[in-house]
């Protein structure tokens, strides 16, 4: 992945740098992994005599990795600008009916387009993700959703990335996420948690944005001090 301008770390705090390392480090992994995982479901889907260990297995895996890297050479990180705003919109409408994201207008993501990173394939937006600030030291990952037939290639953990060291510019202390695969995030060092670990200001501060929207699902927490 590139994107256009390089998201520098700015504290100096050693700590701090190791979370976001860590997690970085965690994100490639899981990259790799998600990718041979995918490649392995699609050739026991095609193939019934699926053997592991196959000269087939590993012809097919390596030619969806070279497709899958093709693609992604092609795709690129960046700020969101106003000008994707409805491209954003359409995204999260795949996803919000389910009540996987935030559902917000055309007017609210205009407003909050400075909060997102998004992956684009030439002119077209294909995944995205923001984060919201509620405090000096709070704040929250969402809206985080990737075009269907891109999933499990890395987009997301790629904006979670950026997302982390925006935290990290802002020197905010924690970062929680609302969802329904508590796992993904548990891969990226994120730990479960309850609701009553979140300060009660902060969800105040939450629910008078967006309600109750996610809130019933799992809550995580990355610590980034």
């Amino acid at each position: 992945f590139q994107t256009g301008s390089p998201c520098s770390p700015s504290r100096s705090a050693t700590s701090h740098r190791n979370a976001i390392c860590r997690v970085e480090i965690k994100i490639r992994m899981l990259t790799i992994v998600n990718g041979l995982k995918s490649c392995i479901g699609i050739f026991r889907f095609h193939n019934d005599s699926y053997r592991p260990t196959s000269y087939n297995f590993w012809e097919m895996l390596s030619a969806k990795l070279d497709d899958a890297r093709e693609r992604l050479q092609h795709i690129r990180c960046r700020r969101a600008l106003p000008s994707d705003v409805e491209q954003i919109s359409g995204l999260l409408q795949q996803f919000a009916a389910d009540g996987l994201v935030i559902d917000q207008s055309l007017d609210d993501l205009y407003d909050d387009v400075q909060k997102f990173w998004l992956a684009h394939e030439q002119s077209l937006v294909v995944a995205c993700g923001a984060l919201q600030i509620y405090s000096a030291q709070w704040g929250e990952l969402r809206s985080l959703a990737v075009q269907p037939d891109l999933q499990g290639l890395g987009l997301g953990q790629e904006l979670l990335r950026f997302a982390l060291r925006d935290a990290e510019q802002f020197r905010l202390k924690q970062v929680f996420v609302f969802t329904a695969i508590p796992g993904y995030f548990q891969r990226l060092g994120f730990t479960l948690a309850r609701l009553g670990d979140i300060p009660d200001e902060v969800l105040a501060r939450r629910r008078k944005l967006y309600g109750d929207t996610c809130m019933t699902k799992h809550v995580l927490i990355l610590k980034i001090k």
